[in-house]
């Protein structure tokens, strides 16, 4: 069981740049319905250069898509379906 505190929503518009969006992910339905998160971020990628994407926020839509009930390669492949993607995170307090 995953337990979250409600922290600030965010809406975030990448381009994707030579190597990808500059960010990864974990979770998904088939990590026991972890909620999908952002894993890293990559120096100098879009993600890092926007600034607004953090290691920890929490994915709720992905080019406007729910993210609950997907899984891991079905959020990778909604991310890398266009060369822009739409994310909305949910910030999180820590406990």
């Amino acid at each position: 069981m995953f337990l979250i505190q409600d922290g600030p929503i965010i809406s975030v518009e990448l381009e994707r740049g030579v190597r990808g969006f500059g960010f990864s992910i974990r979770g998904g339905q088939e990590f026991g319905a972890m909620p999908l998160f952002v894993l890293r971020i990559a120096e100098d990628g879009p993600a890092a250069i926007d600034g607004r994407l953090r290691v920890g926020d929490q994915l709720i839509s992905i080019n406007g898509r729910d993210t609950k009930g997907l899984t891991h390669e079905e959020a990778i492949q909604l991310i890398k379906q266009h060369p822009t993607v739409r994310l909305t995170v949910r910030r999180h307090k820590l406990p």
